[in-house]
């Protein structure tokens, strides 16, 4: 009795005879993904901050509009911390007016953020009758505004190189940490 077995498959001679396994297909999908997400990151930048300084502006120019309604707020509303009532309408209006201009246009925009996020703080602490809504709203404006605040800004390790010549330079001995994934640098 003769047995035949059969022939074993012939192995792949170019690597597009390979077919791509699960793994690879996914990995292919999630840097592409990536790539597509990445290419979408300063639209999504620009969408943030026009959303937190429309919503900031348009309240600076409602008190504007009624700067006796807004005295009255600032006296029998809002207790804002440390400051007389009229400088805090003054400099409260005046926050909402300027810092959303300078995030739109992108002047100082990590100031402007910072700026408006501590006055988002301000203004939850100031107005205790702050209902539920109110108080997502706000929570839903800081979080965008961390988004501008967090944001990798390619300026900081540029610097590197220039700062790293300064201190060799002056003689320093230091030790740059830059960690995979954190994007930036320490010193």
């Amino acid at each position: 009795m003769t047995m035949t077995m059969p022939a074993a498959p012939a192995a792949p001679t170019m690597a597009s005879d390979v077919t791509p396994t699960a793994f690879t297909r996914v990995t292919s999908l999630m840097q592409r993904a990536r790539r597509a997400l990445d290419a979408g990151a300063p639209i999504a930048d620009v969408l943030v901050r026009l959303a937190v300084a429309s919503a900031f502006f348009k309240a600076g120019l409602a008190k504007l509009s009624n700067w006796q309604a807004t005295l009255y707020l600032f006296e029998n509303e809002y207790a804002v911390p440390l400051l007389p009532t009229e400088l805090a309408a003054w400099l409260g209006t005046g926050a909402e007016l300027v810092l959303p201009v300078l995030l739109v246009l992108g002047l100082g925009t990590r100031c402007a953020a910072l700026g408006l996020f501590v006055f988002n703080i301000v203004a939850v602490l100031s107005y205790p009758d702050l209902n539920a809504a109110g108080l997502a709203q706000h929570q839903t404006w800081g979080l965008l505004l961390l988004i501008t605040l967090a944001g990798l800004d390619e300026r900081v390790n540029a610097a590197y190189p220039a700062y790293e010549d300064a201190l060799k330079k002056a003689g320093k001995t230091y030790t740059l940490h830059n960690y995979a994934g954190c994007q930036h640098g320490f010193h």
